[in-house]
């Protein structure tokens, strides 16, 4: 419970790149308390009657439980109740033991009454110091021991009166007050008149002899005994005992009663007269009384005492052993226990009093504590979160109403839902009780709400919810519970949903109870959320857009295949959900028409969940240049305006609709209507007065030690400050000292000279330098390693024009640095590396590897868990010395791999066990699996799906030869070069191994593979030149061609704004024609004026950029800059304005890379991030996994790589490498290992543990997992919320002073410029580019 209740979820620390930290802001937990002075649905003293019978009169279908007719009654009010009846109920056959809590020193004495008309039966009370729940574990045994052999002893007596019981059920029913029966069932009686007083259950405990009074079997369901013997402990303190009274009878038993709740047939109130003192149960006013003791727990089940049954078997849905188990032995739910405490807050759920939606499982993630510990522990810190109920193997404890809402669940989860702890226990067969009990719990809590049973674990809909479904479709909280501890006894929630659903329908008597013979053949039932082969269809009313790869859209689920869709892209309706085997659809169709488009697989979408539009009238702020769509949630393809005007425009809004977590508004602004972000929406404010910067002709000037770069685009270097015009200069984008700076009116200058000579070139204006502090050089004496091809620079933050040589090489190589220098928070050494001597950044060096090797032998390795296979599509060459070839991967040993070597086979299987990475070899002609290798033992390159390609070719005299498969080797070579001079291939099929394209056909009566490069085609292809380059399609209303002097065509709609990868071009009557590779496979050629190198799209701010500026200048916290080393001041205007004029920005060439949109994939190849990745511990070769990450949550590759590399140390972390948490330490001893790539829930004061933890719960088994799983968490957490940049993130331009992600100014500039540097170390640019634009 400790977890459960202290843990917090960070909004985490947002995006660091190398250093350069956002800053940190945390969110409480999601199980924090809501307000409770101002929550809409809190019950004071004036309306607390009212608003509670309102939520009677609510309450009003007929339901009836097996246990008997219940009546809702008013939970606002705490008064006595008369019993007409008193019925006992024996307990012992369920195998249960409770514990009822008094002070030590005020046992409660046993109170008579003489009047044996009405027989008063007093409801359970506690004491309310918790210390009285600290029994040891040696009293509490002794205590349930003692009461279940007691309880035992009479099992079988109790069911010899069974049949007497039943007997005498009419006769009891006709008996006046003055002659209560003790065997009358709770499912025989009703209410003859409304005055009749309200049935309770009791709990009945003997001091006396236990066969002194026969007890009525379970049958009866409708009263609990507790056995206690005062007499088995000296020391009454140890003792917990119920508040007592004497009964009637003359055996003289003690009573407690136990009361429940009953479906509402018709909401009645009964008026309870005053009692006199002598036949009034008195209890001690410093007792602690329960809160609202009319908002009662259900009836947790009856048992029937029929032996067959009219109704149908259950067929369960999942194959369980524990249900079965469960069955067979027909194990009992105990009675529920209350332990209501009076100080926890009493809110209205969102629907009112008693009006819950659903309920909640959770497990309380302690494998130490108890049902009393948890208890006692949320009691303690009952602000923090409290919890309905807990149950355990043995009992069920009520800790609250269910009428009012409680804190487990998160903000979203806590005004829907019931939520219910399960108690951690270790044995199978207790297990197995505790899901019994948690399941019937449950089906008790939907019946009496009138709620059907419902998951919602695949789809954020129903009444069965985890804790773990709360985090993925509500938010509000991060916790996975309880799949890890199910999975711990070999369990799943598919199991306990399917035993919960069985029980609703027994408690509803739609299928036979257990123990009973039925008399009809079993019929199988559908729970929404079972599994099976069968067809199930459910309502849905979500969001999706369909991905750009996808299957298509299927008119039925039976299709076997999908046809194509021009409706990629766009926001569709989701109506309905279905399953057919393993196969899952939605049925989709045109938001605002209804029109079907049909049916499409669920991993082919982007789906979020709709609430039902709502209508609003509110007026509210946009900025001119806003999108309007005609769909909420709308895409670049649903357009349906642009925003008018100058300024803020008034944006009048009609509808309201809440897609997932993000809100939308229909409305009209200036004669145009459609859907927005509610994010790009303020109320009407002022507009703010800029301030103009003071204006002099004074000159200052001061020295300084810093560096800077002179913009491509600048007006020149000026001799004097004084000149009015400045001079061309060939020093652009070099790094140059800078000795002073200068400040002349509203001007300003830096004196910029050379780094290493000190010569001057002259005065240069601020904003049109990049500038960065820099510390005085120091001598340092000290060996790094450096990898071959990294860049030596003539200066520290060097650019491409001082390039001093290249680290030549293979493997580490030694740089010995002679000196270092702080520039900016980058550091820069000196050094020389193969007789080669430069400047490096740190950031390309690590420390030898004999220091390496002794951290990693301090601690000994890890056991290895069984990760996943990764499916993948690429070719590869055996190397000549390989080590083998494996049956499996974890093959010991492996087996010569000689006949394999130095030839091509396909590769569509990849797998990590433990250190190592293998390939499974394919045959290409046959596709026959030949054994696993080492991924290091080949050379791969990424193969193209195959296409057809007929056409007639002429083979070069200069060729390479025909081989039996693309990029084969010699030997697998056909026909050698010198026989296919000049010969006619006729071919069939294309495909592209990396960028080079092969054709197969038939040359010399053989058939094989040829290189393209090696062939001339006989048509119109003979003007082709080679060409590679990843361009953007930016026509959404043009086409591609197969064959471009051909009439057939295709739009270009569907690809609109996809990466088209060119691999040649040609002209064609004057025009440029470029053939490539769609993101579907598709080769096809499009025309130049269809493409751009780089998509920018500019968001108009509405403003100046001095208004901007001013915004941001006036601050409570300041922009900062260091103009001193170490020493952080305020950023003056021209300072600030330097580093938000967008325009100067979008024209550096790495600057720009600010405006980079980070929510865009750019669809990288696994093999080019593999580059960035090298060397970087457990994330080398995860490329694979980056890249569908990205894919999948809609991330760009390189942000999400350089987010995982700073929290990992370069993958070097013990979070990264994986763990476990045994008794709430880490430790690698488990067997068991989760990883955490992105530092999710890892806090500060206990990272590691936090860390691991928050791992486990989320299932990542691996390095993989832990990408993919994270990456949903940080494109929700930062990239969706709005701030899809750089320079939105630092100056959030939309809303200027507000969620900014640091203080420094620099601190976009230094972030773009290590973005960029990502993409040059691949051989890549950016492609999709936003850059706000100002007045």
């Amino acid at each position: 419970m400790a977890k459960k209740f202290n843990y917090k979820l960070p909004s985490m620390v947002a995006l660091t790149l190398f250093g350069t930290a956002f800053t940190a802001h945390q969110a409480n937990a999601a199980e924090q308390p809501q307000n409770q002075s101002n929550h809409k649905n809190v019950l004071d003293d004036q309306t607390a009657l009212k608003q509670a019978e309102k939520a009677k009169s609510e309450v009003t279908q007929s339901t009836t439980n097996v246990s008997g007719t219940q009546t809702y009654q008013d939970p606002t009010q705490v008064q006595p109740k008369q019993d007409t009846q008193s019925t006992t109920y024996d307990a012992s056959l369920d195998e249960m033991s409770t514990y009822n809590e008094i002070s030590s020193n005020q046992k409660q004495q046993s109170l008579s009454t003489d009047d044996a008309n009405q027989n008063q039966t007093n409801s359970v009370t506690k004491n309310q110091q918790e210390e009285t729940n600290d029994l040891t574990q040696e009293d509490k045994t002794s205590t349930d021991t003692n009461q279940l052999q007691e309880t035992q002893s009479v099992a079988k007596e109790n069911e010899k009166d069974l049949g007497a019981n039943a007997n005498n059920e009419q006769q009891d029913k006709k008996m006046t007050a003055s002659q209560p029966s003790e065997n009358q069932a709770i499912e025989t009686q009703t209410a003859s008149n409304d005055n009749e007083s309200q049935q309770k259950s009791q709990q009945v405990t003997s001091e006396q002899n236990e066969t002194a009074t026969p007890k009525v079997s379970n049958t009866n369901a409708s009263g609990y005994n507790f056995d206690y013997d005062d007499e088995d402990d000296d020391s009454s303190t140890d003792h917990l005992e119920p508040i007592s009274l004497n009964n009637v009878n003359a055996t003289s038993k003690q009573t407690t009663s136990y009361k429940y709740k009953e479906p509402a047939q018709r909401v009645t109130t009964n008026t309870v007269k005053k009692e006199t003192a002598s036949n009034q149960a008195t209890i001690d006013t410093k007792q602690f009384t329960p809160f609202s003791a009319t908002a009662q727990p259900r009836t947790v089940y009856s048992v029937s005492s029929q032996k067959t049954s009219s109704l149908p078997k259950y067929t369960p849905k999942v194959n369980s052993s524990i249900n079965n188990y469960i069955r067979k032995k027909n194990i009992k739910a105990p009675r529920i226990e209350e332990d209501y405490t009076s100080y926890f807050p009493k809110y209205g759920y969102r629907n009112g009093v008693g009006r819950p939606e659903g309920i909640v499982v959770h497990d309380t993630a302690n494998d130490n504590s108890t049902i009393d510990g948890e208890i006692a522990f949320m009691k303690r810190n009952y602000t923090n979160a409290f919890v309905h109920a807990f149950v355990d193997g043995n009992r069920i404890i009520e800790t609250a109403p269910t009428d009012y809402l409680s804190w487990g669940a998160g903000p979203y989860g806590n005004q829907r839902f019931i939520n219910v702890e399960i108690v951690h226990t270790h044995d199978y067969d207790s297990f197995a009780r505790s899901m019994n009990n948690y399941a019937d719990y449950a089906a008790t809590q939907l019946q009496y709400y009138n709620l059907k049973p419902d998951s919602a674990e695949n789809d954020g809909r129903g009444t069965v919810w985890t804790h773990a479904a709360i985090s993925n479709f509500l938010g509000g909280t991060d916790h996975a519970d309880p799949h890890q501890y199910l999975r711990s006894h070999n369990y799943s929630y598919a199991e306990l949903y399917d035993l919960i659903y069985e029980k609703y329908l027994i408690k509803t008597k739609q299928v036979a109870p257990w123990g009973t013979t039925s008399t009809k053949p079993s019929q199988p039932s559908k729970p929404s959320g079972g599994t099976n082969n069968k067809l199930t269809v459910s309502a849905n009313r979500g969001v999706a857009q369909i991905k750009p790869t996808n299957n298509g859209l299927y008119t039925t689920v039976y299709d076997s295949k999908g046809h194509k869709t021009d409706q990629v892209q766009k926001t569709l309706s989701v109506t309905k959900t279905a399953t057919l085997g393993n196969n899952k659809f939605y049925l989709v169709e045109d938001y605002n028409s209804g029109k079907k488009y049909g049916w499409v697989k669920q991993g082919d979408v982007v789906y979020n969940t709709a609430k039902a539009p709502v209508k609003v009238n509110q007026t509210y702020n946009v900025k001119a240049g806003s999108t309007l769509y005609t769909v909420p949630w709308g895409t670049p393809k649903q357009v349906a305006s642009k925003v008018s005007g100058t300024g803020n425009q008034t944006f009048k809004a009609t509808k309201q609709q809440q897609i997932d977590k993000a809100t939308y508004l229909y409305g009209t602004v200036n004669g145009k209507s459609g859907w927005i972000s509610k994010y790009y929406l303020t109320t009407a404010s002022k507009p703010s007065n800029p301030t103009k910067p003071s204006t002099n002709n004074q000159l200052t000037v001061t020295n300084n030690s810093g560096v800077a770069q002179i913009n491509a685009k600048n007006s020149g270097l000026y001799t004097t400050v004084y000149d009015t015009k400045g001079k061309t200069t060939n020093q652009i984008q070099r790094t140059l000292s800078v000795t002073k700076a200068a400040t002349l009116g509203d001007k300003k200058f830096y004196l910029v000279g050379d780094y290493n000579t000190g010569t001057n070139y002259g005065w240069v204006k601020q904003d049109e330098v990049i500038y960065n502090t820099a510390k005085s050089p120091v001598k340092i004496n000290q060996t790094y390693n450096v990898k071959p091809g990294v860049k030596l620079h003539t200066v520290p933050w060097g650019t491409y024009n001082q390039v001093a040589g290249t680290v030549s090489g293979k493997g580490d190589q030694t740089f010995k640095a002679t000196k270092q220098q702080q520039i900016d928070k980058a550091t820069y050494l000196y050094g020389t590396v193969n007789g080669k001597s430069g400047w490096i950044s740190k950031y390309y060096l690590t420390a030898p590897s004999k220091v390496q090797a002794l951290s990693t032998q301090s601690t000994p390795a890890p056991k290895q868990v069984k990760p996943s296979t990764q499916t993948v599509n690429q070719i590869a060459q055996v190397k000549a010395n390989n080590s083998g070839i494996r049956a499996s991967v974890y093959d010991k040993t492996a087996k010569s791999g000689t006949k394999y070597a130095n030839r091509t086979f396909l590769i569509n299987k990849q797998r990590t066990q433990g250190n190592n990475t293998y390939v499974l070899l394919q045959d290409g002609t046959s596709n026959t699996p030949l054994g696993w290798v080492n991924i290091n033992d080949v050379t791969t390159q990424n193969i193209g799906k195959q296409t057809q390609s007929i056409g007639k070719y002429s083979v070069k005299p200069t060729n390479n030869g025909l081989y039996s498969i693309a990029w084969g080797t010699k030997n697998q070579q056909l026909l050698a070069p010198n026989t296919l001079a000049n010969q006619a291939f006729n071919a069939s099929k294309a495909v592209y191994v990396g960028k080079d394209l092969y054709l197969y056909g038939t040359v010399n009566n053989r058939t094989g593979w040829i290189a393209a490069k090696d062939l001339i085609q006989n048509s119109t292809d003979a003007q082709s030149t080679p060409y590679n380059y990843t361009f953007v399609i930016n026509n959404s209303k043009s086409y591609f061609y197969m064959d471009p002097t051909k009439a057939n065509r295709y739009s270009l709609k569907p690809y609109y704004e996809q990466t088209f990868t060119v691999i040649k071009q040609k002209n064609i009557n004057g025009v440029k024609w470029y053939y490539g590779q769609l993101l579907d496979g598709k080769y096809v050629w499009i025309k130049s004026t269809d493409l751009v190198k780089e998509k920018i799209k500019y968001a108009y701010t509405g403003m100046t950029l001095n208004n901007a500026i001013n915004i941001q200048s006036r601050l409570k916290y300041k922009p900062q800059v260091q103009n001193e080393p170490l020493k952080w001041s305020n950023a003056n205007y021209s300072q600030i304005k330097n580093a938000m004029d967008t325009k100067r920005l979008a024209n550096d060439s790495s600057l720009k890379y600010q405006f980079l949109r980070l929510d865009q994939p750019q669809y990288l190849s696994a093999q080019a991030l593999n580059k960035l990745l090298k060397g970087k511990g457990v994330l080398e070769n995860q490329g694979a996994a980056f890249s569908q990450a990205a894919r999948k949550y809609g991330l760009n590759e390189i942000y999400l790589i350089s987010h995982a590399l700073v929290e990992t140390g370069n993958g070097t972390s013990q979070l990264a490498k994986g763990g476990d948490v045994s008794k709430g330490k880490f430790t690698t001893k488990t067997g068991h290992k989760y990883h955490n790539v992105f530092g999710i829930g890892a806090f500060d004061n206990n990272a590691l543990v936090d860390g691991i933890k928050y791992a486990k719960n989320a299932g990542w088994t691996s390095v993989s997992k832990a990408i993919i799983g994270g990456a949903k968490f940080i494109g929700n957490s930062y990239v969706k919320a709005g701030q899809n940049t750089l320079y939105k993130m630092r100056w959030n331009p939309a809303n200027p002073g507000t969620h900014q992600y640091a203080t420094d100014i620099n601190w976009a500039n230094v972030n773009a410029q290590v973005l960029k540097q990502f993409y040059d170390k691949i051989g890549e640019v950016g492609k999709y580019f936003e850059i706000p634009t100002y007045k």
